[in-house]
């Protein structure tokens, strides 16, 4: 397993900026909803960390940029800690799961998806 330095992090940020600009959504719009919704920073939330509020913001977050803003599933990984293509999908269809079974993982996803312009139906789109 590598590890993600902060350049590395850093120079995925800028592959991720260009697909930001295409959606007119920054990464910190992202990234500030998904810290503020979760009640952790960016730090946690890159950390390898399993507990499960950790988990759950970062899946979020893998599934927004994947979903949202069309990002390739390797880029995602990259992006949200050096993470490989196939739990980056994984995270993806968590979400979906979990937000059709736990209405308080939805209502929580609900507040992260509008405070990026977006609705929950988008994560349904294929």
């Amino acid at each position: 397993m590598e590890i993600i330095t902060h350049q590395k992090f850093r120079e995925a940020l800028r592959v991720v900026d260009q697909y930001y600009k295409q959606s007119g959504i920054t990464k910190t719009d992202v990234e500030k909803a998904i810290c503020e919704t979760f009640n952790l920073s960016i730090e946690q939330i890159l950390e390898r960390s399993r507990k499960r509020s950790v988990v759950d913001a970062r899946q979020v977050w893998q599934a927004i940029l994947y979903k949202c803003l069309r990002m390739t599933a390797s880029s995602v990984g990259e992006v949200t800690g050096g993470y490989d293509h196939t739990t980056v999908l994984n995270s993806v269809q968590v979400v979906k799961d979990l937000q059709e079974t736990s209405q308080v993982y939805r209502e929580r996803l609900d507040i992260v998806m509008r405070r990026i312009g977006f609705t929950i139906e988008i994560l349904y789109e294929n």
